[in-house]
């Protein structure tokens, strides 16, 4: 009886430990929920988050766009990733944005999306009916933020 009772403490501390795991994991993703919300569009939020960083809470959000910002937990480097609600496509993305601001850019197509890395550090998209960029100073190499932009779903 009484090692019956102690297995059961056991189990059951096991069981307590897991939720709160799966808590923190899932936060992000309610926070892009609640900034939806708020933006009235459904932003996504990137499997792969560079090594380092970490996403600063509460995500910003007005009607129509998202801005999630990551910190460097060592230095001051950040970085912004800005989501709004567009109609453009990839051409009028570089006649709207990339050519009228007089940015130099790259194209590269990545898993069935064209993104533009321009400034040498800062990428930008469209997908969905979104418009999506990457900036700030953290001067990310070219990979790095293919493998950002093409991380979101």
């Amino acid at each position: 009886s009484r090692r019956r009772h102690t297995r059961y403490i056991s189990v059951t501390g096991v069981q307590t430990c897991a939720l709160p795991i799966s808590v923190v994991q899932s936060l992000p993703l309610i926070y892009i929920k609640m900034a939806s919300s708020k933006a009235g569009f459904s932003a996504q939020y990137p499997d792969y988050q560079p090594s380092g960083f970490s996403l600063q809470k509460p995500i910003q959000s007005s009607p129509g766009q998202i801005i999630m910002q990551y910190l460097s937990a060592s230095d001051e480097r950040n970085f912004s990733i800005i989501q709004k609600v567009s109609n453009w496509n990839s051409k009028s993305l570089v006649e709207n944005f990339l050519q009228s601001n007089n940015k130099t850019f790259q194209t590269i197509q990545d898993n069935g999306k064209t993104i533009y890395i321009y400034d040498d550090t800062s990428a930008t998209w469209v997908s969905g009916g979104i418009w999506y960029q990457i900036e700030g100073n953290c001067k990310f190499n070219n990979d790095q933020l293919v493998r950002l932009a093409s991380s979101f779903l």
